[in-house]
């Protein structure tokens, strides 16, 4: 969970509060490491994996409701500036380049 917490960039103290209530809606497990007993991990339950699925389809669907919206020039233009976004992005943080990814891959 020291990883998570690093990762979201919140406490550890945070990251057992939102363990335990996603542990207790049965949205995660917890478990222990094979090699070390001390660590601690989270995985998704099968209810959590379909509330993340559900998520996932929602916002799809509403960003292409929006770009539904867009004529077809505004959407290359979009398209273009997401490209330039995503240049400078690699410049700065290249571990960043596969979550960018996926929002092209949602816009597109």
């Amino acid at each position: 969970m020291s990883t998570l917490s690093e990762e979201m960039g919140i406490t550890m103290s945070a990251i057992t509060q939102l363990a335990d209530r996603l542990e207790r809606a049965k949205i995660v497990e917890r478990s222990v490491g094979k090699e070390d007993r001390r660590v601690k991990l989270l995985q998704l339950t099968p209810y959590g994996k379909e509330i993340l699925q559900a998520r996932l389809h929602s916002r799809v669907r509403r960003i292409t409701d929006a770009l539904n919206l867009l004529s077809p020039d505004l959407r290359v233009t979009l398209l273009q500036s997401l490209n330039n976004l995503l240049e400078a992005c690699n410049i700065l943080s290249p571990e960043l380049q596969s979550t960018i990814a996926e929002v092209f891959r949602i816009v597109m």
